[in-house]
């Protein structure tokens, strides 16, 4: 069946690399995985030699897993609603999920910081928003990083990504221990001012 698919996946949609169209890879890695990197941003070291060996087989189940979390607009777990009571109201699933599978009482005591680049073309740039949002109903306090000419994985493979991207990790879990329960959302976007509380 995949490979049906993927005869029908349009050329338009092809591989990051001009050069690489006649590698079957890389037009497999975008059909898979869309862009998953935004080649104007890779390192030097990132050749496409390199960047191939980062990529491997993947189970067939985590696909339609992520489509089950694309469907719901949540991550739960896989068939997670065929376990629950089916009485259970419309409204109260998505918490009813969450608790089974993110736990985020865990995290009560933690600050979350949120990282994406602001070109993202794997996760909609909104998913970022709506994540530190969900977090923030619960009172988890949130940082969250939408960095500017960056796209998914070239935030570790970036060009800059040890001065722009590794800091921010690094403070991130330097400074994971929250001191307040309070659920501030701060934004820093490149080229915005810095801390914006939404």
């Amino acid at each position: 069946m995949m490979e049906e698919l993927y005869q029908m996946w349009p050329e338009v949609w092809g591989p990051p690399w001009k050069e690489s169209k006649k590698d079957d890879f890389f037009h497999r890695l975008a059909f898979m995985y869309g862009q998953p990197f935004l080649v104007s941003n890779l390192h030097p070291h990132m050749t496409p030699a390199v960047i191939r060996k980062q990529f491997g087989a993947i189970p067939f189940k985590l696909y339609q897993h992520a489509a089950q979390n694309a469907l719901r607009g949540f991550a739960a777990e896989f068939d997670a609603e065929g376990k629950l009571d089916p009485n259970t109201p419309n409204e109260e699933i998505p918490d009813k999920l969450a608790k089974t599978y993110l736990q985020p009482d865990a995290f009560q005591n933690l600050d979350i910081t949120l990282i994406t680049g602001a070109e993202n073309p794997l996760w909609h740039r909104d998913s970022i928003d709506r994540m530190a949002e969900w977090l923030a109903r619960r009172g988890k306090p949130v940082t969250k990083h939408v960095l500017d000419g960056y796209g998914h994985q070239d935030l570790w493979w970036g060009k800059r990504s040890q001065e722009e991207v590794f800091p921010l990790v690094l403070e991130a879990v330097a400074g994971a221990r929250a001191k307040p329960v309070a659920a501030p959302v701060v934004v820093r976007v490149t080229g915005s001012p810095p801390d914006l509380t939404v």
